[in-house]
């Protein structure tokens, strides 16, 4: 299963007590697996970005303030047919419905 993840983070002090921080996340995946009956192979598509934004501030040794700001953005799309993982299942005497075969 190929997959393309990267993430990437950002820190920057703006003083003693003060800083910023960014984070973003890519993930895009295609998989395949097979239906519940094994018979047909079904291919998906996920991708999956995500966006955070903080900053955090010392108020001294015993206190400590962080906000975050976050976004993300999931997209997946419905699984498809690819093709038949058993010969059996393009038989019509063998479908779940009278004279069809398994989805291909």
């Amino acid at each position: 299963m190929p997959e393309n993840f990267y993430t990437a983070r950002v820190d920057h002090k703006l003083s003693a007590n003060d800083g910023l921080f960014g984070t973003y996340l890519y993930d895009d995946t295609d998989f395949t697996q097979p239906d519940s009956f094994n018979n047909v192979l079904l291919k998906s598509h996920t991708r999956r970005q995500t966006v955070v934004l903080g900053e955090s501030h010392t108020f001294g040794l015993a206190l400590s303030i962080q906000c975050e700001l976050v976004t993300a953005a999931v997209t997946h799309s419905t699984s498809f047919p690819l093709g038949r993982s058993n010969p059996a299942a393009a038989l019509t005497s063998l479908g779940s419905t009278t004279g069809q075969a398994a989805q291909s």
